[in-house]
């Protein structure tokens, strides 16, 4: 005789923790409140940061590789902007 699958769910016995928002931390003390956080981009400079879209011919891009590789550049990130792509390389302090 075959056994009857039953459908009923068990419940967990253990004890549910009601959860927090997402900027307070339980301590022994009690609860604490976390610093905010900041999620802001950082703001394009233009003496700090060369920015390059997505769609821009080659050349361009040729010579920024140029200057990725004499080391007067450094890629830092690449972000959205309106539905186009942006490259961002940081201009790295060359001592003459």
């Amino acid at each position: 005789m075959k056994k009857k699958k039953s459908f009923k769910k068990t419940i967990n016995k253990k004890k549910v923790v009601n959860k927090l928002p997402p900027r307070l931390k339980i301590t022994k003390n009690g609860i604490e409140t976390l610093p905010p956080v900041d999620t802001k981009a950082p703001r394009f400079d233009s003496k700090k940061y060369v920015r390059i879209a997505e769609n821009e011919p080659q050349e361009k891009f040729r010579e920024l590789g140029e200057r990725v590789a004499k080391k007067e550049l450094k890629w830092v990130y690449y972000a959205v902007d309106n539905n186009v792509g942006m490259h961002y390389y940081l201009i790295l302090n060359t001592k003459k």
